[in-house]
Protein backbone atom coordinates (compact mmCIF):
# COMPACT_ATOMS: atom_id res chain seq x y z
CA UNK A 1 0.00 0.00 0.00
CA UNK A 2 1.52 3.50 -1.13
CA UNK A 3 0.03 6.99 0.17
CA UNK A 4 -0.26 9.24 -3.12
CA UNK A 5 0.26 13.00 -3.48
CA UNK A 6 -3.16 14.29 -5.26
CA UNK A 7 -0.69 17.06 -6.17
CA UNK A 8 2.05 15.12 -7.61
CA UNK A 9 -0.21 12.74 -9.72
CA UNK A 10 -2.20 16.03 -11.37
CA UNK A 11 0.61 17.78 -12.01
CA UNK A 12 1.07 14.38 -14.39
CA UNK A 13 -2.33 15.10 -15.71
CA UNK A 14 -4.01 12.48 -13.53
CA UNK A 15 -8.07 13.12 -12.45
CA UNK A 16 -7.66 12.51 -9.24
CA UNK A 17 -10.60 12.68 -6.53
CA UNK A 18 -9.64 11.76 -2.87
CA UNK A 19 -12.81 12.42 -1.85
CA UNK A 20 -14.81 9.97 0.84
CA UNK A 21 -16.88 8.12 -1.11
CA UNK A 22 -18.81 7.20 2.09
CA UNK A 23 -18.56 10.62 4.13
CA UNK A 24 -17.99 13.31 1.13
CA UNK A 25 -20.14 11.63 -2.09
CA UNK A 26 -16.71 11.15 -3.82
CA UNK A 27 -15.19 8.59 -5.87
CA UNK A 28 -12.14 8.29 -4.28
CA UNK A 29 -10.02 7.43 -7.77
CA UNK A 30 -7.83 9.26 -9.63
CA UNK A 31 -7.80 9.00 -13.59
CA UNK A 32 -4.65 8.24 -15.63
CA UNK A 33 -5.01 7.53 -19.84
CA UNK A 34 -8.28 6.59 -19.26
CA UNK A 35 -7.92 3.83 -16.72
CA UNK A 36 -9.21 4.58 -13.30
CA UNK A 37 -7.46 3.45 -10.28
CA UNK A 38 -9.68 2.87 -6.92
CA UNK A 39 -8.42 4.33 -3.64
CA UNK A 40 -8.61 2.96 -0.23
CA UNK A 41 -8.75 5.31 3.12
CA UNK A 42 -6.48 4.03 5.44
CA UNK A 43 -6.66 7.23 9.29
CA UNK A 44 -7.93 9.77 6.48
CA UNK A 45 -5.58 9.96 3.84
CA UNK A 46 -5.93 8.00 0.43
CA UNK A 47 -3.75 4.72 -0.22
CA UNK A 48 -3.40 2.82 -3.35
CA UNK A 49 -3.32 -0.79 -3.17
CA UNK A 50 -0.04 -1.93 -5.10
CA UNK A 51 2.18 -5.11 -5.34
CA UNK A 52 4.88 -6.79 -7.41
CA UNK A 53 3.90 -7.63 -11.62
CA UNK A 54 3.91 -11.05 -12.49
CA UNK A 55 5.93 -11.52 -15.79
CA UNK A 56 3.45 -12.41 -17.81
CA UNK A 57 1.09 -9.02 -16.88
CA UNK A 58 4.33 -6.82 -17.81
CA UNK A 59 3.78 -8.24 -21.41
CA UNK A 60 -0.11 -8.51 -21.60
CA UNK A 61 -0.94 -5.44 -19.89
CA UNK A 62 -1.33 -1.92 -20.43
CA UNK A 63 1.78 0.10 -18.77
CA UNK A 64 0.48 3.55 -17.30
CA UNK A 65 3.03 6.29 -16.04
CA UNK A 66 1.67 7.76 -12.90
CA UNK A 67 4.76 10.05 -12.41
Amino acid sequence: MTIHSGLQLEAFKSTVDQKSIQAANGTQSHTNDGYAILLSMKIGLPCMQIRPFTDSEWEELPHVILT
